[in-house]
């Protein structure tokens, strides 16, 4: 399928040349910090440790979210697609819990922030670590419920792939016809401009 093919191959050149520039990072953080700086350096390694995991785990998944009338459905054009069902679930999961957490990170470094600067605590590396598990624990209790609360119920669950996959190439043939339309209209244009512009 050649959608899935161009799908992953963007994927995995934004992927490289994300990986590459958090690590990049890091490795300037860690060479050329200033002693001055090295609360901030902390607040730019959590983020890009963060960031590096949730790129990992894209490219693994690489969902494609497809809604109809309020029904979602995934697919996989990652790696897991191989995988056997299950583990397609707990690693999709994963990638969504991951993507709560590159969100709802900036909390941690404002709170982080508040301590160090506000309130001059010296926050070692034991103590952020805490403070990332204390934001992590809501996020995924609340990832949990909506998993639960969004569950597929029977109505909606016989979906299958294979089912999206007629829908969608339907989609793509009404695409293709309203391109020729606009195409042909265009070209009408064109002659009425060339004849105006001749007189």
């Amino acid at each position: 399928m050649l959608k899935g093919e161009i799908y992953s191959t963007i994927i995995y050149c934004f992927a490289t040349f994300g990986l590459f520039s958090n690590l990049f990072l890091i490795w300037l953080i860690l060479r050329y910090t200033m002693k001055e700086m090295q609360v901030y350096s902390k607040i730019l390694l959590q983020t890009c440790f963060v960031d590096i995991v949730g790129i990992c785990m894209f490219v693994v998944s690489q969902p494609v979210y497809v809604s109809d009338n309020g029904v979602g459905t995934n697919w996989n054009y990652g790696p897991i697609h191989y995988l056997p069902n299950p583990w397609q679930v707990v690693l999709l999961c994963f990638n969504h819990f991951m993507m709560r957490v590159t969100s709802m990170n900036v909390c941690t470094l404002f709170i982080y922030r508040y301590f160090v600067v506000v309130r001059g605590v010296d926050v070692k590396s034991k103590h952020q670590l805490l403070l990332i598990f204390a934001i992590i624990i809501p996020i995924l209790i609340l990832y949990i419920c909506s998993y639960i609360s969004n569950y597929p119920t029977p109505e909606n669950e016989y979906l299958t792939n294979f089912d999206w996959h007629k829908h969608w190439d339907w989609i793509i043939i009404q695409l293709k016809i309203m391109l020729l339309d606009l195409d042909q209209e265009l070209t009408i244009y064109q002659i009425l401009l060339q004849i105006m512009l001749q007189h």
